[in-house]
């Protein structure tokens, strides 16, 4: 059952490559096809099915290059994208890591614009919104873990003008990921500064 085959039958569907997504009215019509069209490309192309990446689900529930599709028809990132994002987040972001800051910034800088340029035809983002949050904590939890030990943090929060009872803050125990997530930190690395340094989220890309 190939493409001229599906439009035959009317049915409504998107191709890129060997990514395909069919769209029918109901699940037991999704079975039947997917078993016709695993046949098909079985018996004609002499090629076999990737049953793991096969299989019939709600639009919103699957995903196709990336992306998720409402009951309604809007696109988002779909949530393999977004811990996809997650995992990069962690690695460009892991002070453990002996990567200049420089280069660091400059290597996020290229994966987020390339991020963005893909997804950005989409139209949820609310859960982009969201984790974007979380990705800021990880770039003030690297500059803490940066700033290594109580010294080094008094030097660099009065170089970032801290006030002084934010810098008694600097004595604490506290760990670093419970720090990132502290006034004291989203006061002297808010938003704007993160911007203006080049660490951007996705959504700074609308101003930029």
């Amino acid at each position: 059952m190939g493409p001229t085959a599906l439009e035959q039958r009317g049915l409504s569907f998107c191709r890129y490559a060997d990514d395909v997504v069919i769209f029918v009215g109901s699940e037991r019509s999704g079975e039947r096809i997917l078993e016709s069209l695993t046949t098909w490309i079985a018996k004609r192309l002499k090629l076999r099915v990737n049953v793991n990446k096969s299989g019939v689900n709600r639009p919103w529930d699957g995903k196709f290059l990336g992306f998720r599709i409402t009951s309604d028809g809007r696109i988002g990132p779909a949530q393999a994208s977004l811990d996809k994002l997650k995992a990069q987040v962690r690695r460009h972001w892991d002070a453990q890591t002996s990567v200049k800051l420089e280069e660091r910034v400059l290597s996020w800088q290229r994966y987020i614009r390339g991020w963005w340029n893909y997804f950005s035809i989409c139209q949820l983002w609310r859960s982009v919104k969201v984790l974007e949050s979380w990705m800021r904590r990880h770039m003030r939890k690297y500059f803490w873990q940066r700033w290594h030990n109580r010294k080094g943090r008094l030097n660099a929060l009065r170089r970032l003008k801290a006030k002084p009872y934010h810098l008694k803050q600097a004595s604490g125990s506290v760990g670093a990921w419970r720090n990132a997530y502290s006034p004291m930190l989203q006061t002297v690395l808010n938003n704007a500064r993160l911007k203006r340094w080049g660490l951007w989220v996705p959504s700074d890309f609308a101003t930029l």
